[in-house]
């Protein structure tokens, strides 16, 4: 009886906290309606000219904002993040001009939408799970300090700069191999988290 009780405040606890965690997601997809006004267009072409320099932007309604730029200094990426917590739980919202990426991170898996519909769940080994349940990619480590690959398959979408490392010269992509848009959505959705949750 006793363990049946924790079993069902666990799961109270669990289902609280995922239930504040998808309102301060709204809040601040609410606050943030700015951001994307303020991008340049990503284009197709225009992925392989993202840097590796973020930068804080001016606090606006309490919001302050975290973009990506090009290696030309023009701003394409924003977002806004939020740590709830002591789990390491917490989330965070990325736009592009067209796009928003939304993150709900809740004991070490995150579940992520892309314009407001669920894309799919990562899990902490760097495992993509589309709504089937099925894994359909996976973030992994690549030879050389600070470099990742998403990888769907055994075809190579990206590898990346996962480093901390602010440069406007530095392209945040080393390869990227994009031939249809879910490759594309994967591509950003998972390199976006990488690089932009706190």
């Amino acid at each position: 009886m006793a363990i049946l009780l924790k079993l069902f405040r666990f799961i109270a606890s669990v289902s609280s906290t995922k239930s504040k965690l998808y309102q301060e997601i709204n809040a601040l997809r609410k606050a943030a309606t700015f951001i994307a006004n303020e991008l340049v267009p990503l284009e197709h072409d225009d992925i392989k000219n993202l840097s590796n320099y973020r930068f804080q932007g001016k606090k606006s309604g309490g919001i302050k904002p975290v973009y990506l730029g090009t290696i030309f200094s023009e701003n394409m990426v924003g977002s806004i993040s939020k740590k709830i917590g002591k789990q390491d739980n917490g989330v965070l919202v990325v736009y592009t001009h067209h796009d928003e990426f939304a993150y709900v991170k809740i004991d070490h898996t995150t579940e992520i939408f892309l314009n407001e519909q669920p894309l799919g769940k990562l899990l902490p080994n760097g495992l993509f799970y589309d709504l089937h349940s099925k894994a359909v990619a996976k973030i992994s480590s690549v030879s050389g300090e600070g470099f990742k690959s998403v990888q769907v398959g055994t075809k190579t979408l990206c590898v990346f700069n996962s480093s901390n490392r602010n440069s406007t010269t530095e392209r945040l992509f080393t390869s990227a191999h994009i031939d249809q848009k879910q490759d594309r959505d994967i591509l950003l959705a998972l390199t976006f988290y990488v690089k932009l949750f706190p």
